[in-house]
């Protein structure tokens, strides 16, 4: 479902951000805290501090106050790859000092914004054209106010905003056309499902139980922070060139 979606979400975030401060913490001195909880803690706060009292921004178009929204796009577009983090320390270091124009450089990036405002490409319209017709979502707003209440007891810094990730599909004028429902792929031959363990945007567990529907699937697991898996690891990819040149499955249970 929408929620499940979101849910799925905002826990995979929450363990790429624990993931981000326990290396920030084990490489010593890190700029969150000496704890994982505290600085997890101070992030949370930063953020939610954005709305009251936002700080100014110049050279960005109509935009004149970095907020909370764009710092967690900012922030989320950090956690996608590992090679993102030293970036991100930078940023959110900057911005927490009163700083934001770094990381709102990674929020632009993540939405295809150029500085003076305009849109590079319709990257974000075109995905919620697609998506949205998979299935239904809410239009009303006390379900996804009850939603970011239940979420933020699994995900503290990220389940608030991830709650409500399904509304732009709610009011979506074309309405969806797919519901939501087992994908068994029964007719067609072994599919290769690829999940990272720590992959925010689409958590393990997504591929985990899309292996489990799919009549013939096959998981392959890669223990990696970031999103996606081919071109990261030889592992990764041998298995994969295998799948697609000689429709060689990897054996069952493997981890990369």
């Amino acid at each position: 479902t929408s929620e499940e979606m979101n849910l799925g979400q905002a826990t995979g975030f929450e363990q790429a951000t624990r993931s981000y401060v326990e290396d920030c913490i084990a490489k010593g001195n890190c700029y969150l805290g000496s704890t994982v909880d505290a600085a997890m803690k101070r992030i949370s706060d930063f953020l939610k501090q954005l709305d009251a009292n936002p700080l100014p921004i110049s050279g960005q178009g109509p935009v004149t106050k970095f907020t909370e929204g764009w710092a967690t796009l900012g922030l989320a577009l950090g956690f996608y790859s590992r090679d993102s983090w030293p970036g991100l320390t930078e940023a959110l270091k900057s911005a927490m000092a009163g700083d934001p124009n770094q990381l709102m450089a990674m929020a632009n990036q993540y939405a295809a914004r150029q500085p003076n405002g305009a849109y590079a490409d319709n990257s974000m319209q075109s995905f919620y054209a697609v998506s949205c017709l998979d299935r239904k979502a809410s239009s009303n707003l006390a379900d996804y106010e009850k939603s970011a209440v239940e979420f933020a007891k699994q995900a503290p810094t990220w389940g608030r905003m991830l709650a409500w990730g399904s509304l732009t599909c709610g009011e979506w004028k074309v309405p969806a056309t797919g519901k939501e429902q087992p994908v068994k792929a029964q007719d067609a031959g072994p599919i290769l499902v690829i999940g990272n363990t720590r992959d925010p945007a689409t958590p393990l567990a997504f591929a985990q139980r899309l292996a489990k529907e799919l009549a013939h699937g096959r998981l392959l697991t890669y223990d990696a922070d970031g999103h996606t898996a081919y071109g990261k690891s030889e592992c990764v990819n041998s298995a994969v060139d295998a799948y697609l040149l000689n429709g060689t499955l990897p054996p069952e249970g493997q981890m990369c």
